[in-house]
């Protein structure tokens, strides 16, 4: 692996170094990662080519095959080091991931929802259960107004610059947890907007737009949790 700016030179090995064999060495460098499968995937096959070349260098110039093995591991870097690398890369990924699919499925929630109104007969309701309906259903739409700029401003960071965090893994975590606490209110405000017009009746909330809404509501809020949480596992 060549040297970058800000990383330490690696150190050239000596017969006598007590490195572990190459397949060794990635074992133990995909343990300490988490992020993206597939691009973990490309990272580690990479490292294996490097590694296989610079082992195959060695034994062209006369070392064994366990100890060539051994002083290409102890060229490539200290694992400390190289998964520290590679793990950032991995945390810009995730989080462009998650960025991306949440400012995709947020605007999706709102015209759902705005279809779902505008389609549907709603009965005469007493004014004081209106007022609270409609102050709920205004919560919800500026809940996820607010996270759709937010993640929209981050897809547009991560989008612009291959390093837009001077700590990736901050950054995704932070954005996690925003896109959780967004779906998290979200959803308790529609379920208090669903309960209120249950008490007034139960007609609006069977019918075909507000159900296919609510179908639509639950998978993609399921499938914006799973991809945040994804940005809260930690390496080791």
């Amino acid at each position: 692996m060549n040297s970058e700016p800000g990383r330490p030179e690696p150190r050239r090995a000596v017969a006598g170094d007590d490195a572990p064999s190459i397949d060794g060495y990635l074992l133990e460098l995909r343990d300490r990662l988490t992020g993206p499968g597939r691009v973990k995937d490309e990272l580690l096959r990479e490292a294996g080519d490097g590694l296989a070349d610079a082992a195959e260098a060695y034994r062209l110039g006369g070392r064994p095959a366990g100890e060539a093995e051994r002083l290409a591991v102890a060229d490539f870097g200290g694992l400390d080091v190289v998964s520290a690398e590679f793990q950032e890369e991995l945390d810009v990924v995730q989080g462009r991931r998650t960025a991306l699919h949440a400012s995709a499925g947020l605007p999706l929630l709102l015209v759902v929802w705005r279809l779902a109104h505008w389609t549907t007969h709603w009965p005469a309701i007493e004014p004081a259960w209106a007022d609270v309906i409609r102050a709920l259903g205004h919560g919800a739409d500026a809940v996820n107004l607010v996270a759709i700029g937010v993640v929209w401003y981050v897809r547009l960071i991560v989008d612009r610059h291959p390093r837009p965090f001077r700590r990736p893994s901050r950054g995704r975590r932070l954005l996690g947890v925003f896109v959780l606490a967004a779906l998290g209110c979200y959803t308790a405000a529609m379920t208090l907007i669903a309960a209120t017009t249950a008490r007034v009746s139960w007609e609006p909330l069977l019918a075909p737009a507000v159900a296919a809404a609510t179908v639509v509501t639950v998978t993609l809020c399921l499938l914006l949790a799973v991809s945040a949480r994804r940005c809260l596992v930690r390496s080791r």
